[in-house]
């Protein structure tokens, strides 16, 4: 358990340290479509998961599933 809160930890400082709000992303969705959108928040971790918000879609979104076009 703490490997992984230091992993998510880490995985978090790095997105936020190179993609501030703002910064246009690709989303996987559920469906397997991509949304090209930006982010509207830091990143943060969500019950062990960490997420980042995006303009389009309500709440946080899991950040393996987002990409940098």
């Amino acid at each position: 358990m703490k490997n992984i809160k230091a992993k998510n930890a880490r995985i978090i400082k790095e997105w936020n340290d190179y993609c501030p709000p703002g910064t246009e992303v690709k989303v996987c969705l559920n469906d397997g479509s991509f949304l090209y959108t930006e982010t509207t928040s830091a990143a943060w971790d969500i019950c062990g998961t960490p997420s980042v918000k995006v303009k389009g879609i309500s709440g946080g979104y899991d950040l393996d599933r987002i990409t940098i076009p």
